[in-house]
């Protein structure tokens, strides 16, 4: 059995400074754990598809 994470949020346009990237965002333990790959099991699961998700929006630089 594989281990579930808190929460994915599935195919939503991820921002990233990189760029957008279309796929799964997983939470665990209240950090980002994976961006854009596919998350197989989550407690919480939230369908997202065309929506945008910008995470950690923070300036380091200030």
């Amino acid at each position: 059995m594989s281990q579930q994470i808190d929460l994915v949020i599935r195919q939503a346009q991820i921002v990233t400074p990189e760029g957008v990237v279309e796929g799964d965002l997983g939470v665990d333990g209240g950090r980002i754990t994976s961006v854009g790959t596919p998350v197989p099991a989550a407690r919480r699961v939230i369908e997202a598809p065309g929506r945008l998700i910008m995470p950690g929006g923070v300036d380091v630089h200030a």
